[in-house]
């Protein structure tokens, strides 16, 4: 029997630019300008959202351009406070790009001690002890006192309920296949090595990815291989 439902992506994106809006004008003073908002099948593991370097959308009545932020399917999972907190992080680069803050490094993987300033006047705080060699300064979340502000918001929470389920999950639901099928397909992957014909940078990861380098601003040349994880990565 088909159901129709009544929470779709329709609702979630709607709560999304909801939410930009309330934040844009509460800590940001209305300073950000329109963004294109996707829910993506991010296929960087532990990528929680993507804001674009360039403009890649455009208005073809006048030609505007917008940046974009990308949230992962996945993330609505865990809750409403760390949707918000993901895409305020965002936010936080698209006002330092406006601003002409230079708050990341090494092919915009590295969150230097500029962005940990900018989210901490932004009701973002830090969990880790100290700074990561590869990523700086990127593990933040809503403060008590954000979570406070966000509530106050009173977006539709119900938009936050669903979220997309990926193979890497398998342990969580029930399938019935061959046990070597559910192996490979957790082991083997498409992998991608990209680098820059500019500078130094050079990063590998899962998927097929179209990134520029922040620093050269020209787009990252790439070069597919298989990696087995069961090895780790």
């Amino acid at each position: 029997m088909n159901v129709k439902r009544d929470i779709t992506t329709q609702n979630t994106l709607a709560a999304l630019y909801e939410a930009f809006d309330k934040l844009n004008e509460y800590y940001f003073n209305n300073e950000l300008p329109t963004v294109c908002i996707i829910i993506s099948d991010m296929t960087r593991k532990h990528t929680y959202g993507w804001l674009t370097v360039n403009k890649i959308w455009k208005d073809d009545r006048d030609g505007h351009t917008m940046h974009e932020i990308a949230l992962s399917a996945s993330l609505a999972r865990r809750g409403s406070h760390f949707v918000v907190g993901v895409l305020l992080h965002e936010m936080i680069h698209l006002y330092c790009s406006v601003k002409g803050i230079k708050d990341t490094s090494n092919g915009v993987t590295y969150h230097n001690s500029r962005f940990k300033e900018e989210c901490e006047h932004r009701g973002l705080i830090f969990k880790q002890d100290k700074v990561c060699k590869v990523n700086g300064w990127y593990q933040a979340e809503l403060s008590e006192e954000a979570e406070t502000v966000v509530d106050g918001f009173n977006l539709d929470l119900n938009a936050f309920a669903i979220s997309r389920t990926y193979v890497e999950e398998i342990d969580d639901i029930e399938v019935e296949v061959e046990e070597e099928t559910v192996k490979t397909a957790r082991k083997t992957k498409r992998n991608s090595e990209y680098s820059c014909s500019q500078c130094d940078l050079r990063f590998k990861t899962k998927g097929k990815l179209k990134i520029m380098c922040g620093d050269c601003e020209i787009l990252l040349d790439e070069e597919n291989f298989e990696f087995d994880f069961s090895d780790g990565y």
